[in-house]
């Protein structure tokens, strides 16, 4: 019986017709892809890059390049051991929590099969030498599924952020200085003095201000100018300055 409508097709009424992706290699000669080695792939990726088991030890089993030069340590000494038998906490800081935090990161990845991504820490790095250096990092611990679907490894991912500390904290200290600077020069002053901010509050007064006014102060430090402000007075003069 005729299936199809309007006869055999052509193709079908003599020698089978090849299949299109056969037709399309005919005549090519085809080559095997070597598999990747997704070990050294790993090493060599972009970025600080760590692996360990799901377990208590949370032993590493893979480290990429990067994250050896970040942390001044080498792959044998890494691989097959205690994540933080290799990091430790620095002793010399009191009451260091740095293994506390990751730690409990880790586990909660672990736990909950979800990515966290961890607040800037400090976490020093033990030197070759064996002291430890001052660093800051952006941590983010993020699940790798084994057999069932369970978290089989945690994929420990870190951004150093140690010179952007370092930046906002010489930022800090300088204007420290450059308040208590100011502070001397207010305090040197025979008259009344207070410094505004840009919104006219008062950011500091000297002692003789505290003196005329008769108030503490915390009384005085953070109000409007015209806020009562009983320096507004002809015994003041041109003492009041804004400083931007």
């Amino acid at each position: 019986m005729d299936d199809y409508p309007g006869g055999m097709p052509a193709h079908a009424a003599g020698t089978q017709a090849k299949d299109p992706v056969d037709a399309a290699c005919s005549g090519a000669t085809i080559q095997a892809t070597p598999l990747l080695d997704f070990q050294h792939l790993f090493e060599a990726l972009s970025g600080a890059h760590l692996v360990v088991a799901a377990d208590p030890n949370h032993v590493v089993v893979a480290v990429s390049d990067e994250y050896l030069r970040a942390t001044m340590t080498w792959r044998e000494d890494v691989i097959g051991q205690g994540f933080f038998d290799v990091f430790p906490d620095n002793p010399a800081v009191r009451g260091a929590d740095d293994v506390n935090n990751l730690r409990a990161s880790l586990v909660l990845v672990a736990t909950t099969g979800r990515a966290d991504r961890m607040a800037l820490q400090r976490y020093d790095i033990r030197r070759p030498d064996g002291t430890f250096e001052e660093r800051w990092w952006q941590p983010v611990n993020a699940p790798l599924p084994g057999p069932g679907s369970k978290v089989a490894h945690i994929l420990h991912t870190v951004e150093d952020a140690t010179a952007a500390v370092r930046e906002r904290r010489d930022a800090v200290d300088a204007l420290r200085a450059e308040q208590d600077r100011s502070r001397g020069i207010l305090e040197s002053m025979a008259e009344g003095f207070v410094l505004l901010d840009h919104a006219f509050r008062v950011t500091e007064v000297n002692a003789e201000g505290l003196r005329i006014d008769g108030r503490p102060h915390e009384e005085i430090v953070g109000r409007h100018l015209l806020s009562r402000f009983r320096l507004l007075d002809q015994r003041c003069g041109s003492a009041i300055r804004c400083r931007r």
